[in-house]
């Protein structure tokens, strides 16, 4: 690939070391990105600043920043996830339609405040609506509000997302709160997060409702639904054969007889973007006249690590033969990976890879 082209030597050693790393696992060099706006956007999770060090929530940002969904404001050449910024009702929105992979919905919305919805979020809002997730607040003209520029509360993202969730929820559940009563418009939804553990109280014994919440909290909040969320998880089957389908791909693609784009469509998130900055592949690092790539998989059996209705975790091993255009004996290299899926639009793909181990003959 050309961001490490100069680096690489046409030798067995330097082939053999650049298809361990970028086979197993997304590069994440800085240079592939360059912050250049003051607006959110997709990056690297060592791209980020403000994450690894913060006190509370950083594997969950990361998780999400590896999704895709959690996007950073770019400032000084470095991105900024913000984890103590409130959230508006608008980000929320934008950022619960992600996590549940919902295509945005064009067309006119029904809120009497539609025009002061950011067009970055009509999309995702136009979606919200029309699967009964958001429903705004009654207005005078019949015509509800979305109030897109007001905080989201603790109460409103709990409603929002019980209302996201695939799970059955209990009709008896005790609750722990003393300030969440039976006749609050939220009540059912605050308790059936909380049993399933996608939420908490702020305190011991209170959730306070109409807090406010920032994006650390968000993230959190969003990762424990995407995880949690349980009740018709796929076959591990049809989660393996995605991983599959994916190491065919590269298959292909190593030997020429494919470009990128099918494996972008098989991707989001971290591995998506690695495949579009140069991050996820080696053949434009191997000499090519002449040589190639062998590809044998699953290596051993392939076994689903933990699964949900929306994310899993595959374990996979690759063994990978190069045998290189000059007089060099050929690499054989076996590699075990750790593999993220997540479902979109009924659809799972590859959110990222990380290299567990490889052994190199």
């Amino acid at each position: 690939m050309r961001y490490i082209k100069q680096y690489v030597n046409k030798t067995a050693a330097a082939i053999s070391a650049a298809a361990i790393l970028t086979f197993g696992g997304m590069v994440q060099q800085d240079s592939f990105l360059t912050a250049a706006e003051a607006v959110p956007a997709k990056a690297f999770t060592s791209q980020f600043a403000d994450v690894a060090n913060h006190p509370w929530g950083a594997a969950d940002m990361q998780k999400m920043i590896r999704l895709g969904i959690l996007q950073g404001y770019s400032e000084n050449n470095s991105f900024y996830a913000k984890p103590e910024k409130l959230i508006s009702r608008a980000e929320f929105a934008s950022l619960l339609a992600r996590s549940i992979g919902l295509p945005d919905k064009t067309g006119e919305l029904p809120f009497e405040d539609s025009k002061s919805i950011p067009e970055w979020a009509r999309g995702s809002v136009g979606a919200l609506y029309e699967k009964k997730i958001v429903q705004g607040e009654s207005g005078l003209t019949g015509k509800p509000y979305f109030k897109p520029q007001e905080n989201v509360t603790r109460a409103e993202i709990v409603a929002m997302v019980s209302r996201a969730l695939n799970s059955e929820q209990e009709s008896e559940v005790t609750n722990p709160f003393k300030d969440v009563h039976e006749n609050d418009w939220y009540y059912k939804n605050v308790l059936a997060a909380n049993k399933l553990g996608i939420v908490s109280g702020r305190t011991a014994g209170t959730f306070v409702p109409n807090g406010t919440a920032k994006r650390v909290e968000v993230m959190a909040i969003l990762s424990r639904f995407l995880e949690k969320d349980i009740s018709r998880a796929d076959p591990d089957s049809d989660i393996v054969d995605t991983v599959k389908d994916f190491h065919d791909q590269l298959k292909d693609m190593y030997n020429r007889n494919k470009g990128d784009k099918d494996l972008l469509a098989m991707t989001t998130g971290e591995a998506e973007l690695g495949l579009r900055n140069g991050g996820a592949g080696i053949w434009e690092s191997i000499p090519w006249e002449g040589s190639s790539v062998t590809i044998r998989h699953p290596f051993g059996a392939a076994s689903v690590a933990s699964k949900s209705d929306r994310l899993a975790v595959v374990n996979y091993s690759v063994s990978v033969s190069i045998s290189p255009d000059d007089d060099s004996a050929n690499i054989k290299s076996g590699i075990s990976e750790k593999v993220y899926l997540t479902k979109i639009d009924n659809k799972w793909v590859i959110y990222a890879i990380d290299l567990i181990s490889a052994n190199t003959e």
